[in-house]
């Protein structure tokens, strides 16, 4: 079973996750403070490419590759 759109998970408020689409970078339903938001939308940004390739794997029942952090 597939998960659409494409989308990576992040932590958010109250332990709870927070999906942010890879091709627009939108925010789902979930809520998370401004600062840590900016950070995650710029690392995302540079590894959106990355991202997408994690995404077939992860379809496939592959592991994902780790994505570098922000430096």
């Amino acid at each position: 079973m597939t998960h659409s759109p494409p989308h990576f998970s992040c932590p958010g408020y109250a332990g709870k996750e927070d999906g942010f689409e890879i091709e627009t970078l939108k925010l789902g339903d979930g809520k998370i403070a401004p600062r840590p938001q900016k950070l995650v939308l710029e690392w995302a940004a540079l590894h959106r490419r990355e991202l997408m390739e994690d995404w077939e794997l992860c379809r496939e029942h592959h592991v994902p590759r780790q994505i570098k952090p922000l430096d």
